[in-house]
């Protein structure tokens, strides 16, 4: 059994830029430190030897947000990995409620669940004909939403 991603991903991590010792970063090490520290992580992660020098070396590198003088001293900001991985959740506002939704879902599960973007043009033609076969009972409000907000329209 190997390692899962996050053990590959720490062990790849921990070599590129280094435990307590700072010989142990990847991109400092002589030629001979770094062969053993790829054969070390082809081992541990299964990794082909091209692939484990490329992730070695991009981790090793900070990436570089800024730089600015003050003072006559160059400061480089460098990015936060952990500040990184916490991604804020972009919410779209709600368009359509509920009386709209289960409709429209039931209209989408009749057409043999198509994509939105096949799903919304056909509306217009869909709905006066599931109410007059009496497949669907909507109210004029929902019918409007339905026929004129189509939910496929987003540009």
């Amino acid at each position: 059994m190997g390692l899962t991603m996050n053990e590959k991903q720490a062990v790849t991590k921990q070599l590129a830029i280094g435990g307590t010792e700072p010989s142990n970063e990847y991109k400092r090490a002589s030629k001979k430190e770094k062969k053993k520290m790829l054969d070390s992580v082809i081992k541990l992660t299964g990794y082909n030897r091209s692939y484990a020098a490329r992730v070695l070396h991009r981790r090793a590198k900070p990436k570089v947000v800024g730089r600015f003088k003050r003072d006559g001293v160059h400061i480089t900001l460098v990015e936060d990995e952990q500040a990184k991985r916490k991604k804020k959740q972009r919410k779209r506002p709600r368009k359509y409620d509920k009386d709209v939704l289960v409709p429209l879902r039931k209209i989408w599960v009749i057409c043999d669940c198509i994509c939105g973007k096949r799903l919304a043009p056909y509306l217009p033609e869909i709905v006066p004909v599931l109410e007059r076969w009496e497949e669907l009972e909507i109210n004029e409000g929902v019918r409007r939403k339905l026929l004129t907000d189509q939910p496929g329209d987003r540009r």
